[in-house]
């Protein structure tokens, strides 16, 4: 005959261990939620620098020929804006990544106030971006 105190002992030790591994699966299923996000977050910084560093090359492309037709001084200072914004001699506009260039050459007002001075380049090596894809843009 089965006494009862054992039994309780028993199942009172099974449901602690049972609620253990439940929290622990809990806290590691957190992490990896946790590790997923910013896995997202840099992967979605990484493609606007990347987006930046192709529109800024579209940018000074447009605005040479564009000085070469017309001889438009702005189009050359347009030209050198990019270029030094890019390499960290001008404070980068908040918000550059959006549209920027085509507002200034509507209205040759800057359409957002100036950020800090960072080039291109840094930023896309503090997102972790590998020295054998720089070896690649050059």
């Amino acid at each position: 005959m089965l006494r009862i105190r054992p039994v309780a002992i028993v199942m009172s030790v099974a449901l602690a261990a049972a609620s253990g591994l439940a929290l622990l699966s809990f806290l590691m299923m957190q992490d990896a939620f946790s590790a997923a996000c910013n896995a997202y977050q840099n992967q979605h910084l990484s493609y606007r620098l990347a987006d930046e560093l192709r529109q800024s090359s579209d940018d000074i492309t447009r605005n040479a020929r564009t000085f070469v037709v017309t001889g438009d001084p702005k189009w050359e200072e347009q030209f050198l804006s990019v270029i030094a914004i890019r390499n960290g001699e001008r404070p980068r506009p908040l918000d550059y990544h959006r549209i920027y260039w085509g507002f200034v050459a509507a209205t040759c007002r800057t359409p957002r106030p100036d950020g800090a001075r960072i080039p291109l380049q840094q930023m896309m090596r503090e997102a972790g971006f590998f020295e054998a894809e720089f070896t690649l843009l050059r």
